[in-house]
């Protein structure tokens, strides 16, 4: 039999009880499902950057393979990109462009919509002479 554990918003304390959760789920588990869920400001906030942190993953960790692209090697760059993330979310810049090899860039921004956008590119150029 599954026990109902209820998780609390970690900023506002608005518990969250939306359906029911394996027992062995720890109480941090579902503190993190209730602030994912929550609709303070603060929770928003901290859901923006999840996301946004997600999405570098994404893009330049191991799930850029599945996109033709080679994931960052750097861990340094990705916490970087992090730091990034989190300085947009609270508006204390408005974008950034990192350049991260010579053909890639990432570059991040805040929507009218107030989303944190992350965008990859890489730049391939060919040339010949004869």
């Amino acid at each position: 039999m599954n026990e109902v554990i209820a998780g609390a918003c970690r900023f506002c304390g608005q518990a969250n009880i939306n359906g029911l959760f394996d027992k062995n789920i720890s109480l941090e588990d579902a503190e993190e499902q209730a602030t994912l869920k929550c609709n303070c400001c603060e929770a928003e906030i901290y859901q923006k950057i999840t996301s946004a942190k997600n999405n570098i993953n994404i893009l330049f960790g191991k799930g850029s393979e599945e996109y033709g692209m080679k994931p960052t090697e750097s861990e340094k760059v990705i916490e970087h990109m992090n730091q990034v993330v989190e300085l947009i979310a609270d508006e204390t810049i408005l974008n950034a462009t990192i350049q991260i090899t010579a053909r890639t860039k990432a570059k991040f921004s805040l929507t009218a919509k107030g989303a944190i956008k992350i965008e990859r590119s890489e730049t391939k150029k060919y040339q010949l002479e004869k």
